[in-house]
């Protein structure tokens, strides 16, 4: 990945705008896998070690690079606690679930 390359040949403090890209991207490919229901890419592990580097060369600690490193873990945490609690299987996997909405009425279900 283009980040670890630069980070390895970068020595010292990196640019918080670079820092804030990085988030971004870790940010659209969480979104995208909640939004698509697939699994986190692995790309977002590095993008989270990459900040942790980042955030290390900073002397403050909390660095603008250090709250987006904290905003992205906190993002995939929600991420992987909601996988979590979704069935491993699903009697509606082609996503033709049926509708439970507040309208259903268990009387028309029975016919009574």
């Amino acid at each position: 990945m283009a980040v670890v390359s630069y980070l390895s040949v970068m020595d010292g403090v990196v640019n918080s705008q670079f820092a804030f890209c990085v988030y971004v991207i870790g940010r659209a490919l969480l979104s995208h896998a909640s939004i698509t229901k697939s699994e986190l890419r692995s790309e977002v592990e590095t993008i989270v070690e990459s900040l942790i580097e980042m955030s290390k060369r900073w002397v403050e600690n909390d660095s603008l690079t250090a709250r987006l490193l904290k905003s992205l873990m906190a993002r995939r945490q929600d991420f992987l606690q909601s996988q979590l609690q979704q069935p491993v299987f699903s009697f509606w996997d082609d996503h033709s679930q049926p509708n439970l909405s507040a309208e259903f009425n268990i009387c028309d279900f029975f016919d009574l």
